[in-house]
């Protein structure tokens, strides 16, 4: 899904759902391209990780580790990813997110 971010500070978030409380590693499948944007991302509001640029001048598709995660609860969380900036050669800031992974 290409999530069609424009600007510095645009948003998008999803709401998962965690079967079981406990650690996770988050991992995304990006697509990378010559309009993608640098982003991070928050899990019910806090910040995971570090900002991750989806830029590549050959397009194609990459699994990105975004940071560990503890879910005190099983249940629906949300995962936000915030747009930051883009790489220099970058044409925009859009991101092209193609699934999520809870790996545990």
């Amino acid at each position: 899904m290409k999530v069609d971010t424009t600007a510095v500070g645009d948003r998008a978030e999803f709401t998962v759902f965690v079967p079981v409380a406990g650690g996770y590693e988050l991992l995304a499948a990006v697509k990378l391209a010559d309009d993608r944007g640098t982003f991070r991302v928050s899990v019910d509001g806090l910040a995971v990780g570090t900002a991750r640029d989806t830029y590549s001048a050959d397009a194609g598709f990459a699994t990105v580790p975004l940071g560990t995660v503890t879910f005190d609860t099983a249940g629906a969380h949300r995962i936000g990813f915030t747009v930051v900036g883009r790489n220099a050669a970058s044409s925009g800031f859009s991101l092209g997110l193609d699934s999520l992974t809870l790996a545990s």
